[in-house]
């Protein structure tokens, strides 16, 4: 219980803090502005560029300040990389936009959801916090721990436990709904950022079961993007609350050794909590990799809609997709351990840079797609676009790993969203027999 103590103690205060920069964000945003529309440059970068965005935080924050600072001799290799799916993402983002503005002016039929507010208001909530329990319920049962990973232990294989793996991803569905209730108004800001708060704690203790950090990254970068996209956070707010989580990383990471320390892994002792945020380091592994490396890696498209699709219980002879563990046997490493070179460099390690360009024009297209047309009206959108920022989207997804997490996760959340269409359109209906009939 040592560890749980020292993490909770810290992560406690780093809550208050994180509230109270909150709080204060929130009354200097309405002293400032009376509209989300008066957003600073920043977050209109955010919205007219997501996916240039998205490329270009990790390098921007973490990747290139530590590799100059550092002097690190790969940093060409690191730019030049980097350049090619940013340069991807802005040209054919702008080109769409460019696009879009010059096509006669078309109007699109939507589904008012603003009735119903109240309720995907509440079910939002109550699905993030169902999934976040669903999480916590498998991490006890062995399902993506470490020690289980690495064969230590033996995960459960249970139903209940398999079925609790499928639901576990309802919390993003949940964070999704939620994001767009207050970007919809239908609730507080107080209430909002709480529940949001308490989510991230909620995460934080899931992942300190697993023994792995990467999942409480994923789930941060979502739920801040959002934030920052639909006008719900100031820059500088995610500035300050980024200086909160370096200041607490120290003891996260001792606590997160030596959890993995009492669970019978073997922890390096070379590697400090500075050498664990080196990404830049990460990167320079994949300098003189000549690139178009064919590791056996999945990269048939339809083998990607059938592993994204088909569930496994009803496709059970197919492999395991890690295309993490693939690179870290070729670099010498085990088959129960997993290396990538972020998302970028390994989509140019395994895909040259051609497969590097297809990949963000792809993802460049199908998010200005999704995102045009009022993304806010549309509950549906958010949460696929949630998806998106936990999976293809984010800074430690790779492909095609991500894309087929993308698809599992659609498919997992079908039955809610089709929940959502029933019963909104069931109001809708009751709703306008009543007025007929009054």
């Amino acid at each position: 219980m040592g560890p749980f103590l020292h993490i909770a103690g810290g992560w406690g205060c780093s809550l208050r803090i994180a509230e109270q920069i909150l709080r204060k964000s929130i009354i200097a945003s309405e002293r400032r502005s009376t509209s989300r529309e008066d957003a600073g440059r920043f977050t209109r970068a955010i919205r007219n560029y997501p996916v240039t965005a998205s490329v270009a935080m990790p390098y921007a924050l973490l990747i290139l300040p530590s590799a100059i600072l550092n002097e690190n001799p790969s940093l060409g290799f690191i730019v030049g990389v980097f350049l090619i799916a940013f340069l991807t993402a802005l040209l054919f983002e702008t080109f769409l936009a460019f696009v879009e503005a010059r096509t006669p002016t078309r109007t699109f039929k939507q589904k008012d959801f603003s009735e119903h507010r109240k309720f995907l208001r509440n079910l939002g909530v109550f699905l993030m916090f169902f999934g976040l329990a669903a999480s916590l319920i498998t991490a006890s049962m062995g399902v993506g721990t470490i020690d289980s990973a690495v064969g230590v232990s033996t995960a459960s294989t249970s139903a209940i436990a398999t079925i609790l793996s499928l639901l576990s991803g309802w919390d993003v569905v949940g964070t999704g709904l939620v994001v767009w209730a207050r970007s919809n108004d239908a609730m507080k800001s107080r209430s909002f950022y709480l529940i949001v708060i308490v989510a991230l704690g909620l995460k934080l203790l899931h992942v300190i079961m697993l023994g792995i950090t990467v999942q409480l990254w994923r789930y941060l970068i979502c739920v801040f993007f959002l934030l920052m996209y639909y006008r719900l956070i100031r820059f500088r707010t995610i500035i300050a609350v980024m200086l909160v989580v370096l200041v607490i990383w120290p003891v996260f990471f001792e606590v997160r050794n030596q959890i993995r320390s009492d669970r019978g892994i073997a922890v390096s002792a070379q590697v400090d909590a500075a050498d664990r945020l080196r990404y830049d380091l990460q990167i320079a592994r994949a300098d003189g990799i000549p690139p178009g490396l064919d590791l056996g890696q999945l990269d048939d498209p339809l083998e990607i809609l059938r592993f994204g699709l088909i569930p496994r219980v009803l496709d059970s002879d197919r492999s395991e997709v890690s295309t993490g563990r693939l690179i870290n046997q070729y670099l010498g490493g085990t088959a129960t351990s997993a290396f990538t070179f972020l998302p970028v460099t390994t989509s140019y390690v395994l895909g040259n840079w051609y497969g590097t360009v297809m990949l963000y024009a792809w993802w460049s297209i199908f998010t200005f797609v999704l995102l045009r047309n009022g993304a806010r009206s549309s509950p549906y959108r958010v949460v696929i676009f949630a998806f998106l920022l936990v999976g293809p989207l984010n800074w430690f997804s790779v492909h095609p790993d991500s894309a087929i997490g993308f698809l599992q996760d659609l498919v997992a959340a079908s039955p809610v969203l089709l929940f959502i269409a029933f019963h909104t359109r069931q109001r809708t209906r009751l709703r306008s027999a009543y007025e007929d009939v009054s």
